[in-house]
């Protein structure tokens, strides 16, 4: 008998150290289908932390 296993929730993170903050917003459905339309193909998620990181100028230690 296979066993199945459930997948983990969201995307690995991209950089070496584990992503363990979750930032949660609440808007309007005009405001997520124009961030969505921006994004262009890319997960929303993906779009949105650059988005916020180049807001705050926030560049990720490469040590």
């Amino acid at each position: 008998m296979a066993t199945t296993t459930n997948p983990k929730r969201g995307r690995p993170p991209r950089e070496s150290e584990s992503a363990v903050g979750h930032i949660h917003i609440r808007t309007t459905i005009e405001r997520k289908t124009a961030y969505v339309r921006a994004a262009k193909g890319k997960p929303l998620a993906e779009w949105m932390t650059e988005a916020c990181d180049r807001a705050a100028r926030y560049e990720a230690r490469t040590d």
